[in-house]
């Protein structure tokens, strides 16, 4: 009994899902050289730079008093100690349990762009993954994949309307460990723009999904042309006259070398 921790409690509420805790050693007679963080985290030994750091203090059966001017006080055998409370993570984390959701995100100013992802996933964990979308320092893979996960519908229609295919399609090419995990080496055959194109029509968002095909055929480029046979191939289903137009339109000029699919589908389907 020689130190004080700070436990934030996952999303009760949800019972399709484990309760997520995130511990943090706050104060503590011995001090590791980093903090405790969360598993998968990011940097070394999970350490993350806007992690609290453990305030060495000489505890001894601490026993938590109560809050004053951003700290715990803390009685000991030794007298009353305060501990400091100034890290963003820990004043988030406390006002969302409070339930003052609008106090924390007046916090997340405090953190760096860099940290954004790492307070995204807390976020999350805290079961308010719709709060980690307003995080100016999300990557567009992380914020589709939060967008996908929790099916935040017209957060994501919204972000590729104003940011466009390319950036959606450029995900593919993001680092083995990036928020959605595609490589480009290994996995050169996904396309992002044709899976968040099924998402949506999976969702209802029919005319999105036939705007994302025309921009891809207009992109002028072989990969936007087998997106867009492939979105207009699904779109078959919900109606078929358009989408009929739209195959007959990508697979017009398909070159039997280059993409023989498209030359079969032009020669003996249409």
């Amino acid at each position: 009994k020689t130190a004080v921790q700070c436990i934030f409690l996952g999303d009760l509420e949800r019972e399709d899902s484990l309760c997520h805790l995130d511990s943090f050693v706050i104060a503590s007679k011995d001090v590791p050289s980093l903090p405790v963080v969360p598993s998968g985290s990011d940097g070394p030994q999970g350490y993350s730079s806007w992690t609290p750091r453990t305030t060495s203090m000489a505890l001894n059966h601490p026993k938590i008093l109560g809050y004053q001017s951003g700290s715990l006080l803390v009685s000991t055998v030794t007298g009353v100690k305060a501990v400091s409370l100034d890290n963003p993570l820990l004043r988030i984390g406390s006002l969302i349990a409070a339930g003052e959701t609008e106090g924390a995100q007046q916090w997340f100013e405090a953190v760096p762009d860099i940290d954004h992802e790492a307070l995204a996933a807390f976020l999350d964990r805290r079961g308010l993954p719709e709060l980690a979308l307003q995080l100016v320092g999300l990557s567009m893979e992380i914020f589709v994949e939060y967008c996908m996960k929790h099916g935040f519908v017209d957060q994501l229609v919204e972000a590729i309307e104003h940011e466009g295919i390319e950036k959606i399609r450029r995900i593919n090419m993001g680092s083995p460990n990036g928020g959605l995990g595609y490589n480009k080496e290994e996995h050169h055959h996904q396309s992002m723009v044709l899976n968040v194109g099924t998402y949506l029509l999976s969702q209802g968002k029919v005319d999105f999904v036939k705007l994302l095909a025309q921009d891809c055929l207009e992109s002028g480029t072989e990969e936007g042309r087998k997106e867009a046979f492939a979105l207009a191939s699904l779109l078959m289903s919900v109606d078929t006259s358009d989408a009929q137009n739209m195959i007959k339109q990508t697979v017009s000029d398909a070159d039997e070398n280059n993409w023989p699919v498209g030359a079969y589908y032009r020669d003996h389907v249409l």
